[in-house]
């Protein structure tokens, strides 16, 4: 059994509050066109709650299939208004996070959730509400 080990660029540089608060109400189509046409979200990644508006700085992480300690690890360096962005490398084997720990996200200032891989708890994610994007929903816990 490997030890865990996680690399976390604790400070980046995020774009300005009163920058953040010029794209809040626009709308995604002219802001990819103004971004070369490029940016949008993957085709397979869809909104799981209700509420689907989010704008703010991206808070990335990349964790391996079925594990979630590096999205936990991440809120401990979020700042209100980030964004929090998983990168399970589409695992579809089972969520790599729920209600809970977006609940968690939720109080640490997140204010969206997304990712490539599979989320759990759909009732309570809506109860949490904040926005969540994933390619699907899972039953299935992931390790911790």
């Amino acid at each position: 059994m490997s030890d865990a080990k996680l690399k976390i660029r604790q400070h980046f540089e995020r774009t300005p509050a009163a920058l953040l608060a010029k794209f809040r109400d626009a709308a995604s189509g002219p802001v990819v066109d103004a971004m070369g046409r490029r940016g949008a979200l993957d085709i397979s990644i869809r909104p799981v709650t209700q509420n689907t508006a989010f704008c703010g700085n991206a808070l990335t992480v990349w964790t391996v299939p079925r594990d979630n300690l590096a999205p936990y690890a991440a809120l401990k360096f979020a700042q209100p208004g980030d964004v929090l962005v998983v990168a399970t490398a589409g695992c579809d084997e089972a969520s790599v996070l729920g209600d809970i720990a977006i609940g968690m996200a939720r109080n640490a200032g997140i204010v969206a959730v997304v990712t490539d891989g599979l989320v759990r708890d759909q009732r309570g994610l809506d109860a949490v509400g904040i926005p969540v994007f994933a390619r699907g929903l899972s039953p299935n816990s992931p390790f911790k």
